[in-house]
């Protein structure tokens, strides 16, 4: 067997084995090396070590407000997809004038597949990307589904954990105070 194939095998079997825990490098290293002298895993028990969190998102029907157990700057990337350039132009525009983001990236050709009443449908659509304050998300939320063509637009937001300084104070100043 070749080596990075076990390798592979190998951490596939130690994620089980650890409940599917993701392992640092250090503690994996440590993990493999015991295997490879037959010593027991199951006792194992990995370095306490800075745990990374994932942003953990949660979504109330009543007020779509987002909410993230992570440190970030405190703005949002949020994808919103078009049917065509114009619909794309015409949106960015209101979004921007309203100050409800600092940018509005257009992105043509974007292909799109998904299922709408029971079928699978694909379109070419523009995917409009908005740099914003979280604290205006659902104020955006609001404007494009008022202003959008489709009956279930497309609203998804990303957190912006770091960057550029001098972009991350245009993108606050740009934009809609708390």
């Amino acid at each position: 067997m070749k080596p990075l194939t076990w390798m592979c095998m190998m951490a596939a079997s130690l994620m089980v084995l650890m409940g599917g825990r993701l392992l640092t490098q250090p503690a994996f290293t440590t993990l493999i090396s015991r295997t490879q002298r037959n010593l027991p895993v199951q006792q194992f028990t990995p370095p306490r070590q800075p745990v990374l969190k994932a942003p953990i998102y949660s979504y109330s029907s009543q007020t779509r407000a987002m909410s993230t157990q992570t440190q970030g700057t405190g703005n949002i990337v949020v994808y919103v997809t078009v049917p065509n350039k114009d619909a794309g132009k015409e949106l960015a525009n209101s979004i921007i004038n309203s100050r409800l983001a600092a940018c509005v990236n257009q992105v043509p050709g974007v292909e799109s597949t998904y299922l709408w009443e029971g079928k699978v449908e694909t379109d070419s659509e523009v995917l409009l990307i908005i740099k914003t304050r979280e604290s205006l998300l659902e104020s955006l939320t609001q404007h494009v589904i008022q202003n959008h063509k489709y009956d279930v637009p497309e609203v998804i937001a990303l957190p912006i954990i770091g960057g550029n300084p001098s972009y991350i104070k245009w993108l606050e100043e740009s934009t809609k105070a708390d």
